[in-house]
């Protein structure tokens, strides 16, 4: 069941697809469900995902997701926990396996993962031809019902690594966008989001729920604010990005890489417990001498005693 809200509403908006039937319904005193029938099941998936569009169009914030939002064409959950889980050398020979195993069971992601990892390998006028043709005959069943939103593309940018989408550079305030990015089948294995802006409460929730937010590797923000709540709900976390002046951080337990920004430093030291760490980088992008690593981290902070690196980066 896909779940909806609408600023200003008391009332919810549930939507689910039951077979060839499409049940909406409104939580308002005297509006009863209203069902929707199709000529088959397949039919009733594609109305299921036009009818969210068109909620969204209408201003309804996608609360929580339904599997006919997530689910690709074909899958096999456990080869793709071990390509989560797998290192980066055993990764790449995995995924193009399973490229071929989606390939020969009609899901196109196979079909554009093998041609997007040779282009990174040697890119040429022929294979990106053949790439752009292949991603706009099956726009949705690559990137999910997001790819049809207005300006879904100049706000969330997908970095590409053997073939799949690796990572977001997300550059909207939207929880929905957001929701939709990740729940797109070419980007199942992604393992990094990049935040232009500071994280929204919905984006916030967006991650929270994703059921694949335990093989996010790499975090950066450029802004402060709640970091901890996206921090305590990435529990695979090993590369952070991230301003220095963070008060009110209690750490990461997995975290091994730090690179700290900083421009004044006496806005704060870090403080927390970050017991993994081992190897911090600061960025001081400030005016005069740049600060010592003492002024800037509390050494009760990181007891492993890291390697730490300060750069003196240009306003």
């Amino acid at each position: 069941m896909a779940l909806f809200s609408k600023d200003g509403r008391t009332f919810n908006l549930e939507l689910v697809r039951d077979g060839d039937t499409i049940v909406e319904e409104q939580h308002v005193a005297g509006d009863g469900p209203r069902r929707r029938r199709f000529a088959d099941a397949a039919a009733a998936l594609a109305g299921f995902r036009d009818r969210v569009l068109e909620l969204i169009a209408d201003d309804w914030k996608l609360s929580a997701t339904d599997d006919d939002l997530a689910h690709p064409l074909a899958r096999d959950p456990d080869v793709e926990q071990r390509i989560a889980t797998a290192t980066d050398t055993d990764r790449r020979g995995l995924l193009a396996v399973y490229a071929d195993w989606l390939g020969e069971r009609g899901d196109p992601c196979g079909d554009l993962a093998a041609p997007r990892a040779r282009s990174e390998r040697g890119h040429t006028a022929e294979l990106g031809a053949a790439i752009q043709r292949l991603e706009l005959a099956r726009e949705r069943d690559l990137f999910g019902i997001g790819a049809a939103l207005p300006n879904y593309r100049s706000n969330v940018v997908a970095v590409w690594r053997d073939g799949w989408i690796d990572g977001y550079d997300l550059a909207t305030p939207s929880g929905t966008v957001t929701t939709l990015a990740l729940l797109a089948p070419m980007a199942r294995f992604v393992r990094a989001l990049t935040f232009q802006h500071q994280q929204s409460t919905s984006i916030r929730s967006a991650i929270a729920t994703w059921p694949r937010r335990e093989q996010i590797r790499k975090l950066v923000l450029p802004h402060t604010a709640w970091a901890q709540e996206l921090l305590d709900v990435l529990p695979g976390l090993d590369e952070l990005e991230m301003p220095v002046s963070l008060r009110d951080l209690r750490g990461h337990p997995h975290v091994r890489s730090l690179v700290l920004s900083v421009a004044d430093v006496r806005k704060g030291k870090l403080g927390g417990a970050w017991p993994a760490v081992q190897r911090v980088v600061v960025r001081y992008h400030g005016r005069g001498e740049p600060p010592s690593a003492l002024d800037l981290i509390d050494e009760a902070a990181l007891p492993a005693k890291p390697e730490i690196v300060v750069r003196v980066e240009k306003r």
